[in-house]
């Protein structure tokens, strides 16, 4: 039987789901979201976490064997019944096993998206300086930020949006005090995000220089400081980064970054014709 969980289950801080924390972070987020639908295993050895229309996160334990994995997420499917499931999200063979199982069960169409490393820092290694500072956004900052919001939508998803359509949305991130810039000549260069803290760990996102400021070490001294405030409150930075993305991944791991799992994306499209 699948049972809800919440936050503050205690499987989130036992020895096997932390063995895979680093690539199942969003877990923790998701399961303290308001609406979200968060099931475990009866033997804790399965999480299952939906945001309300995104695609599901699935963890499995190291210790389940590929047969009780099939029966587990059988199971899984079965509970979900009709519920609308988007897409999937997991390590890979996680991920795909129940993509697969999902998409036969409910006829659908399965497409594979992105695949992305995860990583950790705990020791930090400085970049070479680069000219500028690094600074919290402030609502001054709301008409820049939503530009590097809609190009960041672009490069990260292929989606043409405009900069007007993200200023809400630069609004609230701002407010939340959790957006950095680098700022060079009193103008923003760089933008990072921290998505979400928990516990022990501190996620890195929306990592974004515009295409003629990129190649002049804004990105690593922007993210080297903003990993240098995580450490000192005492959370290990943790980021994702497209397995595509040669620049992205080189910086990171030149930052100290260790790679700590990967993760699969699939989608669920459209009913296939009887």
């Amino acid at each position: 039987m699948f049972q809800p969980f919440y936050a503050s289950d205690p499987i989130l801080q036992g020895e096997s789901f932390r063995k895979d924390e680093v690539s199942n972070n969003l877990i923790h987020q998701i399961s303290g979201e308001d609406g979200s639908l968060c099931l475990k295993s009866a033997d804790e050895a399965m999480l299952y976490a939906q945001t309300p229309g995104r695609r599901a996160w699935l963890w499995c334990s190291r210790e389940v064997s590929a047969a009780r994995r099939e029966e587990l997420l059988q199971e899984l499917v079965g509970v979900l019944g009709k519920a609308q499931v988007p897409g999937a999200v997991g390590e890979p063979e996680v991920a795909a096993a129940f993509a697969g199982l999902y998409g036969r069960t409910h006829d659908v169409q399965v497409s594979q998206g992105m695949t992305m490393t995860a990583y950790h820092c705990p020791v930090l290694e400085q970049p070479p300086v680069a000219g500028g500072m690094l600074r919290q956004a402030v609502p001054e900052d709301t008409s820049a930020v939503a530009e590097y919001l809609a190009g960041f939508m672009n490069d990260a998803f292929g989606s043409a949006v405009e900069p007007a359509s993200q200023l809400a949305s630069a609004e609230a991130r701002i407010g939340r005090g959790d957006l950095y810039l680098w700022i060079r000549e009193g103008q923003p260069v760089c933008m990072a995000n921290v998505s979400v803290r928990t516990p022990r760990h501190a996620r890195i996102g929306m990592v974004y220089t515009p295409q003629p400021l990129r190649k002049k070490g804004y990105a690593s001294a922007l993210v080297a400081g903003v990993c240098s405030l995580l450490l000192a409150e005492g959370r290990v930075p943790v980021l994702y980064a497209d397995v595509v993305n040669p620049d992205s991944n080189k910086v990171y791991r030149s930052l100290g970054f260790k790679e700590c799992g990967t993760i699969t994306e699939y989608d669920f499209g459209a009913v296939l014709p009887g």
